[in-house]
């Protein structure tokens, strides 16, 4: 039985009355499988209370070279987050609204446990125009074997469909497959 969660992420951003729309929405992504979905109202809350989130979207914006005042800071978007019941695979995808488009991505890897052998855990990242998805394969292991996990952070950065074009040297094309794929300790992340 494939299990199914819905929840939105707020696109925590810079935006002002004269930018009602921004050209970009930048998107900051904790995937670890074993973490438990945040509602909407923690991420808002928390965004909120913490100077580091609008550190983030700065850091991004210069990190893609986009001027932070055209970053949108209302854009929601949705994320659905499954695991099929028995399976080792956990997929996080990213759908942008309809009036955005896959931009780029920059992934930073942390823990992956086990980290070396046949059954290391491995994490891949897929680029579509309308989505993004963070996938991990985490081993179930025996009694006393400790656990198994994948531990990942990525910038995804969308930009409105109209503006594409006016972005083309700072946006990356989705390549509507597997970007990046790790296995253990040779995760390392990158730019995508």
């Amino acid at each position: 039985m494939k299990s199914t969660f819905l929840s939105a992420l707020f696109f925590c951003g810079i935006g002002t009355a004269a930018l009602a729309q921004g050209d970009f929405a930048v998107q900051r992504v904790h995937f670890n499988p074993q973490m438990k979905p945040r509602e909407i109202l923690d991420v808002a809350v928390e965004c909120a209370k913490d100077k580091i989130c609008s550190t983030v979207i700065n850091t991004a914006a210069a990190w893609a070279g986009i001027d932070p005042k055209l970053i949108d800071g209302a854009v929601f978007i949705g994320s659905r987050i499954s695991h099929q019941s028995g399976s080792e695979e956990t997929y996080q995808t990213l759908q942008f609204p309809s009036d955005y488009t896959y931009c780029k991505t920059r992934l930073s890897c942390g823990a992956v446990i086990p980290g070396s052998g046949d059954r290391a855990s491995k994490f891949w990242l897929v680029t579509r125009r309308d989505e993004v998805t963070f996938a991990a394969w985490t081993p179930k292991k025996g009694f006393g074997g400790g656990r198994s996990l994948v531990d990942v952070t990525g910038d995804v950065v969308a930009v409105r469909a109209d503006k594409l074009a006016k972005y083309k040297d700072v946006c990356s094309t989705p390549k509507e497959n597997t970007v990046y794929e790790c296995r253990g300790k040779n995760c390392s992340g990158g730019t995508y």
